[in-house]
């Protein structure tokens, strides 16, 4: 369950998110409707860990969450069209965990196979149906 508590977030001076609050719970499908300017990509951002808040309370079953164990799918996929499968999944966790690359490799091969995707680690985006793409997003 996510619970998001009074958050608010400003820029400027200029009150984005003001006292934010909901709760979705596990299988729960939530739709963030609002005129360009209102806060909603903040709002994902903030969820996300790719923006900080300035108050309120982000809670994943009730305890404060991790935003580095936090992913977010965009409807754009921005995979690398110039790296394969394995290069894709392994990049972020070599330059921003600094993870070994046979660690990251390791790592990779079984969220691909989690995913069902066993195999296609030398493939390339090009090569990938919409699905398949969205997979190695995920991973």
């Amino acid at each position: 369950m996510l619970e998001v508590k009074n958050l608010s977030k400003e820029f400027n001076g200029h009150q984005i998110l003001r006292d934010i609050s909901f709760t979705l719970k596990d299988g729960e499908i939530m739709t963030i409707v609002g005129p360009s300017g209102a806060g909603k990509t903040t709002l994902l951002r903030i969820i996300a860990g790719l923006e900080t808040k300035d108050s309120g309370e982000i809670l994943i079953d009730g305890k404060p969450y991790d935003s580095g164990k936090v992913g977010v799918v965009f409807q754009d996929y921005n995979l690398f069209p110039n790296l394969n499968v394995l290069q894709n999944i392994t990049l972020a966790p070599t330059l921003v965990l600094k993870k070994s690359k046979t660690e990251a490799e390791q790592d990779a091969r079984l969220l691909l196979k989690r995913l069902q995707m066993s195999g296609r680690e030398q493939q390339y985006p090009y090569e990938l149906s919409g699905g398949q793409k969205q997979r190695v997003a995920i991973a």
